[in-house]
């Protein structure tokens, strides 16, 4: 039972949210609802439904998040779908890992209920796969426009499986129905392949105040060391590429200067 006082910021914050999602839809953008701990998704996916009977009548202006590394993950998704479908409404969903591994797992210990995460890294690598993999088959069985994804990954593989997949279903990716998402400053060889062959794909950047922002970056790197290895992985490339353009500017010059 909500107070009063709970009860009017509950009101407060459904009046900014329906006016968030009538001025995305004026504008054309996209607005995606991240998840956060177990304890409150419910309640997350419960008002993004509310929104989502008013906003996606014809197209995706508000689009859920699943976490895949929550062993619940192909149940909500599935949910979500055919609340969706029941409805005769849009289905959007951007699809993570999750970033909240050590938290949910110290909480599921300390209150005495079984953990929520995969069992293992592997697992989550395979939920992720699975949910995007049953939604592409979806997509590619009913051309109508009903289902859009974010394939929110840092994870080459998982890129690259859904790149193959989209061509073995014969899906247009120029139509916007997939799309693929990574963080601002990580992966960037990922999004600049992705940007280079024509596939829809965005950068994510937090905005905010330093206290507001760094604690989400905090969580980022506290998470996800794997993400951390990727961003190694950039600098190597960049160096490399960087190193390339020089060379072919210095033996340019040298060209120009023969000739002349």
């Amino acid at each position: 039972m909500l107070s009063k006082e709970e009860n009017l910021h509950l009101n407060e914050s459904l009046a900014r949210f329906e006016e968030i999602c009538k001025h995305g839809s004026k504008c054309g953008v996209h607005l995606y609802v991240d998840a956060e701990y177990i304890s409150i998704n419910p309640a997350l996916y419960l008002l993004s439904k509310a929104m989502l009977l008013r906003h996606n009548k014809t197209k995706p202006v508000l689009q859920v998040t699943i976490q895949a590394y929550l062993k619940s993950a192909k149940n909500e998704t599935e949910k979500i779908l055919k609340f969706c479908r029941d409805a005769d409404i849009v289905f959007g969903a951007k699809i993570v890992r999750g970033a909240y591994l050590v938290a949910e797992k110290a909480r599921a210990e300390t209150q005495g209920y079984e953990n929520p995460i995969c069992n293992s890294l592997e697992a989550t690598h395979d939920n992720y796969n699975e949910i995007v993999e049953s939604l592409l088959r979806r997509i590619s069985r009913n051309r109508n426009g009903k289902i859009h994804v974010m394939v929110a990954s840092h994870n080459e593989d998982s890129v690259t499986r859904v790149v193959k997949r989209l061509h073995d279903f014969g899906i247009d990716h120029m139509r916007g129905d997939v799309v693929f998402a990574q963080l601002y400053g990580l992966s960037d060889h990922v999004t600049n392949w992705l940007g280079a062959n024509n596939y829809p794909v965005y950068k994510s950047t937090p905005c905010g105040s330093v206290e507001e922002t760094m604690p989400y970056l905090y969580r980022r790197a506290q998470e996800n060391n794997r993400i951390i290895k990727g961003g190694k992985r950039d600098r190597t490339l960049i160096n490399i590429e960087l190193s390339k353009r020089l060379r072919q500017l210095i033996l340019g010059n040298g060209r120009k200067e023969n000739v002349q």
